[in-house]
């Protein structure tokens, strides 16, 4: 089995990013100092390149489809909904259609079990679409202003963190985007316009202090992110 190439590989090391193997996928390690990426997503905006992730879509019946979910992710949405398990993200863009996001680690066991329960619901088609779609991630407080600025909608009038999923358009280039939280976005786009879409966020970006940041910074970021939410589910203390 070859090695995964992201179709922004060439855009990565020309930004000077030090390339890793990660499951299988090679990806941005980092751009020269992983604690000053970090500290660009802490205080403002770091472009990420997360094309690694595993993307499995469902087509077909509403009613397939559910069946589908509920089989394997025990859940129902609500379109534009989105669910988080087990280093997946259910995300369903219409009645039907859904997009099963997924960390290179489950994958396979991931894409197994949809297979399965594809095989047994009439009415939908599953295709793989890791190596047709890139995802580009922006990461820290100023990422809904990227957002906003490309024209995906008004920060004044959305209510955030919102996780939520939809289909757009940024300057005529068709995309999905998911929005995971405040401080988290990511962006779908066919692989062929992946350098198109990394330059103008790059361009988008620069007055929020937008920066290109690696993958070990963006762990970081995730662990950081996950630790908060804990702190603040702890019950207060009497």
């Amino acid at each position: 089995m070859s090695l995964y190439r992201s179709p922004l590989e060439d855009v990565l090391r020309r930004a000077g990013a030090v390339m890793t193997r990660r499951d299988g996928r090679r990806v941005a390690a980092h751009f020269g100092s992983p604690a000053g990426e970090l500290a660009v997503c802490a205080r403002g905006v770091g472009l990420v390149d997360r094309s690694e992730l595993g993307k499995l879509e469902l087509r077909g019946y509403p009613e397939a489809i559910d069946q589908v979910l509920c089989q394997v992710a025990d859940r129902q949405l609500e379109p534009g909904e989105v669910f988080h398990a087990n280093g997946v993200a259910w995300c369903l863009a219409s009645p039907d259609r859904l997009f099963a996001l997924a960390e290179p680690s489950v994958f396979f066991e991931l894409s197994e079990k949809l297979h399965d329960a594809a095989h047994r619901a009439p009415g939908v088609l599953l295709t793989d679409e890791t190596e047709e779609l890139a995802a580009l991630a922006l990461l820290g407080p100023a990422a809904p202003s990227v957002i906003a600025a490309l024209g995906a909608w008004n920060l004044e009038t959305i209510a955030l963190p919102r996780p939520s999923f939809c289909g757009l358009s940024v300057e005529g280039l068709p995309a999905f985007l998911l929005e995971e939280s405040a401080a988290r976005s990511l962006l779908l786009v066919d692989r062929e316009h992946a350098e198109r879409l990394w330059d103008l966020l790059e361009r988008v970006g620069q007055r929020f202090g937008l920066s290109c940041v690696g993958c070990e910074a963006a762990e970081r970021f995730a662990m950081i992110e996950r630790q908060l939410v804990q702190r603040r589910s702890r019950p207060a203390l009497a």
